[in-house]
C-alpha cells in the first residue's frame, strides 16, 4: 500500500509536467531518490510511464525524460441531463476518444438503470477496449446523491426520481469501480482539471440553467456538506417573491433560470422563443431583451454578492446554458455588486465565463475516475 501511496503523487507529475526527468521528479517531491526509482521502475513495469527521449545536458550527462502513456488507462463519463445523456471514453490526458450522445428512454426506476447499462454496454462493443483498461464509470447526475452509497436521492426533473440505487448493481454487472455526483459538482471538478480553474485550489462555480447550482471548490477539494451542499437556486432572494418548484417563495431561480428568463421573453413578444434567438435579439440590442437580462443581472447580484461576502473567493466562473449570453447578463451583475458586497472581497474577486463546452458535465464525470487514479 505504501509503494502505491508513493507512486502516485509521481504519475500525477509527470501527468502534469511530462516529459520530466527522474532528478526533476525526486526533487519537486523531496522523496528519498531509492524509493523514488524504485517506484517510477514499477510504473513503467505496470505501463503507465515511458522513456521519452534525453533533456539537453546542464553539465553532465543527459537525463532521461520521462512521460505518461495516455492510452494506458481509459475512464467513461455518463452525464444524464434533462432530455439526454453524453456518454464519452477519456484517457489518462483526459482526451476524449470516444463520444456519443443519446435520448432518454426510461420512466421509472427500472428502465433507469437498463437504459445505463444498455449504454455502458454499447461503450464497450464500440471501442473494443478490454475491462482491465478501464479504471471505472463517473456518473453525473441532475439532482442531490450519495455518493458514498452510490444512491441518487432526489431530482426536480422526475417525480420518481427517489433513492435509486446505482452503484451496487452496476458494479456487480460490470465489475467495475462506479461513482456518482451530481452533475454541477462534475462540472466543477471539469474546471478544475481542464477549465479556468485549472492549478486553483478555491474557487466558486455557477451552474446557470433551468436551476442554479452551485459548485465550491475549496483548499483543493470539492465541498460536499452532508451531501447537499450547492443548492444556491434555493437562497431566498425576496420573500414576497415567487413561489419556487421546491414549495418556498422568492428563491434565486424563481428569478434567475432558463425557464424564468424564457417565460418573460414569451410574455413580451406573445410567442415562443428559443434561448439562441433571445441571445440573437440581446446582440441585435433589442430593447425587451435587454430589460430582460438586466433585470435577471441584478438579482444574480443579489446572490453572488451573498456568495463573495462569505467565501472571499479569488475566482467565481459562470457556466450553464445562461453563460451563453455573457455581458449581457454580467455586465448588470457586475454593476450591481458593489452595492451588494463588502469593499475587500470584492476587490479580490475575478468573475469570468466558462470556456469549456457542452461535453464538459460529461468529462467532469469521467474526471471522477481520474481523480481517484491519480490522487
Amino acid at each position: 500500500m505504501k509503494r502505491i501511496s508513493n507512486q502516485k503523487p509521481i504519475l500525477n507529475l509527470i501527468r502534469e509536467r511530462g516529459p520530466i526527468s527522474r532528478t526533476e521528479v525526486i526533487r519537486i517531491l523531496q522523496m528519498r531518490p531509492g524509493t523514488a526509482l524504485e517506484s517510477i521502475e514499477e510504473l513503467r513495469q505496470k505501463g503507465l510511464i515511458e522513456e521519452a527521449g534525453k533533456a539537453k545536458s546542464t553539465g553532465g550527462r543527459r537525463p532521461v525524460l520521462l512521460k505518461l502513456i495516455p492510452e494506458a488507462r481509459f475512464a467513461i463519463g455518463l452525464h444524464l441531463r434533462k432530455r439526454d445523456t453524453v456518454l464519452v471514453v477519456v484517457d489518462l490526458q483526459a482526451g476524449i476518444v470516444y463520444e456519443d450522445k443519446v435520448k432518454n428512454r426510461f420512466k421509472d426506476k427500472k428502465t433507469l438503470l437498463g437504459y445505463i447499462s444498455k449504454n455502458l454496454d454499447k461503450i464497450f462493443r464500440a471501442t473494443k477496449i478490454s475491462t482491465n483498461r478501464i479504471l471505472g464509470v463517473g456518473l453525473a447526475i441532475p439532482g442531490l446523491v450519495d455518493r458514498e452509497k452510490g444512491i441518487c436521492l432526489f431530482s426536480t426533473y422526475y417525480s420518481w426520481w427517489k433513492d435509486i440505487a446505482l452503484r451496487k448493481p452496476l458494479e456487480k454487472k460490470f465489475h467495475l469501480p462506479i461513482s456518482l455526483e451530481n452533475d454541477t459538482k462534475s462540472l466543477t471538478l471539469a474546471e478544475r482539471w481542464f477549465g479556468r480553474g485549472k492549478e486553483r485550489d478555491n474557487f466558486l462555480y455557477l451552474d446557470l440553467g433551468e436551476g442554479i447550482g452551485l459548485g465550491i471548490f475549496l483548499n483543493g477539494e470539492i465541498h460536499e456538506g452532508k451531501g447537499a451542499a450547492g443548492e444556491f437556486g434555493h437562497t431566498t432572494i425576496d420573500l414576497n417573491g415567487p413561489l419556487c418548484r421546491c414549495g418556498k417563495r422568492g428563491c434565486l431561480e424563481t428569478f434567475v433560470s432558463t425557464t424564468v428568463l424564457k417565460r418573460k421573453a414569451e410574455r413580451a413578444f406573445n410567442r415562443n422563443i428559443s434561448l439562441p434567438e433571445m441571445l440573437r435579439l440581446a446582440e441585435k440590442r433589442e430593447r425587451k431583451t435587454l430589460q430582460i437580462l438586466e433585470r435577471a443581472g441584478k438579482y444574480l447580484a443579489i446572490g453572488i454578492g451573498n456568495l463573495i461576502n462569505l467565501f472571499n473567493p479569488g475566482l467565481i466562473i459562470i457556466g450553464g446554458p445562461l453563460s451563453q449570453f455573457g455581458n449581457f447578463l454580467l455586465e448588470p451583475m457586475r454593476q450591481n455588486l458593489s452595492s451588494q458586497v463588502l469593499k475587500r472581497p470584492l476587490e479580490d474577486v475575478t468573475i469570468v465565463s466558462t470556456q469549456l463546452g457542452e461535453d464538459a458535465g460529461v468529462r467532469g464525470a469521467a474526471s471522477l475516475i481520474l481523480k481517484k487514479f491519480f490522487q
